[in-house]
């Protein structure tokens, strides 16, 4: 689709400033209506540009030149602007629409929200349509059937509803229709008469759809100098909600990648669900206090005469014990460790000790040092109160081998485990075996001090013991278990000898017997809680949602397996597909940059280079922590761009290659195809995984009415 901007009229009204250029150079803030104009075409990913110019045309020319950000540009002059209005200007347009064109008048600044919801929405022709502002002799008035154009003009009175603001965008099959009626009106001698008036024309033969002006999105029409200083008043306020959600959302490089509406879309949506899960956010529905009393999901705990301690591990954690000091307050606490890789969440009273992930260093053996002389340190008892903050992560920043066994050969088991195809529960088994903290331990450490437990959930199902790896929660596997699982794979020449001495020497041991009445786990957030506000927030901007949770399996077959479902879904609306969960990549030492986002990503563009879904798409996958596996990347996200960018690279024959050698950042990189966050985000909550398809619009005619 091509966009058409009417900028060859003269701007009588407005002379003595448009005597040396047209209305659509007129400066307003930093810039010039036209060039923001071309700002919101080139972020909602319009490309081809026709500017209709006449009244100055090397003005705009020169102002403007042939390519703008990332539109081309082309020039069509209107030789007779004197005696004719936009409607001929439109017309002389005609040969460059080829697929349907967006059209306005070079005298308006609006919000790219306003052209981004226009351009996305699932209406082949629509118009935007404002109902909010006082109706003015001088306005293009609307009047409105059904949600369609039935009237349109500036000499409608009462029956008028909304102002249509002078966004059009018309099917290429309704764009022929408008050329012909415009002929038709040429042939009478109309030449001088506005661009709406063939609109009136196809109303009995075109559904012309209103496209509503969100509230929080401002527009300014530039007809007369009172316009223009309002224009000039009011230009912070349009474009502030513009320059603000770029500012806000958490990808560092949104700008970059918010290259069309279906991109800006997933992104926004998956910052949305990002936000829903940070600790401000669930923190503060879950948890309040009173002077006698500590309510967490409305279960009362009595704090009065306590000394309340915090403990903790995860990359959520830090922002977890911020948030806990605001509710209840930091002179409630006596003293709290936390160890976390996040540090950019600070507490006043709970201490940060900075561990390490995604495999665990000395410094995670310090930190879990620190937490557990907590007890001794301050002689904790049983009329205490211990709050621990466990989230994703808190595996491996909360790290101390068990007696006997050195974090070297810790390490060096996990290696061993993943490298031999060993699944996630498997591996979680061994990790609590081996270690003093994990498997239910730091709850026995503490006993029988009474410990809430507060946890955000980086785990497909909830499990407790399997969540950080459940140091406070009983473990229902045993070191024979553990043994078996080394057995089954064959492994004991590859397992230290002093792991394999600690479980031979305890595997009669049943730790089953063990006292955890003393815990009180709440899930104060997970994946579903993720899932359930980008629906929500979906569903509230038009699109139908399609949902599955509890997504596993490995990366690559995952991705070919959502995309197939996508394929056999009849789609007949703008659709989200959204999924949550958490892949796997099996990997063979050495491996290069990647992570199981981005690996899921780029296979799913490999199964889209041979069979692309119909209409426009978008695809993205993002780990919520805002690291997938690698800091340089969050995940990422494809459109049919992409696979444009594939081949004019010459990359195109080179995805399975990257594939199987899990170099899947080097080549989204190359195509702006790579989500970067560059910190924590402060959460952790599985991934996000969505598939955005517009259908293939069909161009029929409605029926008269």
């Amino acid at each position: 689709m091509k966009a058409v901007i009417c900028a060859a009229g003269e701007g009588k009204r407005m002379r003595p400033l448009t005597l040396k250029y047209p209305k659509a150079l007129l400066p307003v803030g930093e810039k010039t209506i036209i060039e923001y104009m071309l700002d919101n075409l080139s972020a909602c990913g319009i490309t081809e540009v026709v500017i209709v110019v006449g009244h100055c045309r090397e003005a705009v020319q020169e102002k403007v030149g042939v390519r703008y950000k990332n539109c081309s540009i082309t020039y069509v002059l209107n030789s007779e602007y004197e005696s004719t209005n936009n409607i001929y200007s439109l017309w002389l347009a005609r040969d460059h629409i080829t697929d349907g064109m967006i059209f306005f008048n070079g005298d308006i600044i609006f919000h790219p929200g306003i052209l981004e919801g226009i351009l996305s929405n699932d209406f082949e022709n629509s118009f935007v349509a404002d109902p909010s502002p006082k109706l003015e002799d001088d306005a293009m008035k609307v009047v409105l059937e059904n949600g369609s154009m039935r009237k349109i003009g500036k000499h409608l009175k009462s029956d008028a509803s909304a102002w249509a603001i002078g966004i059009y965008k018309l099917s290429q099959e309704a764009s022929g229709v408008y050329f012909k009626e415009a002929e038709k009106l040429f042939e009478a001698g109309n030449r001088n008469i506005s661009f709406v008036v063939p609109l009136q024309a196809m109303v009995g033969r075109f559904a012309l759809r209103k496209h509503k002006v969100l509230p929080h999105y401002a527009w300014a029409e530039v007809d007369t100098p009172d316009d223009y200083e309002k224009a000039k008043a009011c230009i912070g306020t349009i474009l502030s909600g513009a320059e603000s959600e770029a500012k806000n959302i958490i990808f560092k490089n949104y700008e970059e990648l918010a290259t069309s509406p279906l991109r800006k879309k997933l992104l926004s949506l998956a910052h949305e669900g990002i936000q829903s899960a940070l600790p401000k956010s669930f923190m503060r529905e879950a948890v309040r206090v009173t002077p006698e009393s500590l309510f967490v999901q409305e279960k009362e705990f009595p704090i009065k005469g306590k000394r309340i301690f915090v403990i903790g591990a995860g990359k959520a954690s830090a922002a977890m014990a911020v948030e806990l000091e605001r509710i209840i307050g930091k002179e409630r606490i006596t003293a709290g460790v936390v160890i976390s890789n996040d540090t950019i969440h600070i507490p006043e009273k709970i201490e940060i000790h900075e561990g390490d992930h995604p495999l665990p260093t000395e410094r995670s053996v310090a930190g879990s040092e620190k937490v557990l002389a907590l007890k001794q340190r301050f002689n904790i008892q049983g009329d205490d109160l211990v709050i621990a903050l466990v989230s994703g992560g808190g595996s491996s920043l909360m790290s101390y081998p068990a007696e006997g066994i050195s974090l070297e050969d810790k390490q060096k088991t996990i290696q061993a485990l993943i490298t031999s195809g060993e699944n996630v529960h498997g591996i979680t088994i061994i990790k609590k075996k081996i270690s003093r903290i994990k498997g239910g331990k730091l709850a026995q450490h503490f006993y029988p001090t009474p410990i809430i437990s507060l946890v955000l959930s980086d785990v497909v199902g909830n499990n407790l013991d399997v969540i950080a790896s459940g140091p406070l929660a009983e473990d229902s596997s045993t070191y024979a278990d553990a043994l078996r699982i080394i057995d089954k794979r064959n492994m004991r020449e590859k397992i230290p000898e002093t792991v394999l001495a600690y479980l031979e020497r305890n595997k009669d041991i049943d730790s089953k017997d063990d006292e955890f009445s003393h815990v009180r786990h709440h899930i104060l957030a997970d994946n579903d809680r993720v899932l359930q506000k980008i629906k929500e927030r979906a569903q509230g901007e038009g699109l139908d949602v399609v949902v599955r949770s509890h997504v596993q399996g490995e990366a690559r077959e995952v991705a070919y397996e959502l995309c197939n479902l996508v394929h056999e879904h009849e789609i007949k609306r703008p659709t989200l597909f959204l999924f949550g969960g958490e892949t796997t990549v099996t990997l063979d030492y050495p491996h290069k940059k990647g992570g199981r986002n981005q690996e899921f990503v780029l296979a799913c563009l490999q199964h889209l280079q041979s069979q692309p879904f119909e209409g426009e798409w978008c695809v993205a996958s993002v780990g919520t922590d805002g690291i997938d596996f690698i800091p340089e990347s969050a995940g990422g996200i494809i459109d049919a761009h992409s696979l444009r960018l594939l081949e004019e690279k010459g990359l195109d024959p080179a995805i399975s290659s990257f594939l199987e050698s899990h170099k899947a950042n080097r080549l989204l990189s190359q195509i702006n195809s790579n989500i970067h966050v560059g910190h924590p985000t402060g959460t952790n909550v599985c991934d996000i995984m969505m598939f955005l398809v517009l259908p293939q619009l069909r161009g029929e005619l409605s029926e008269s009415k």
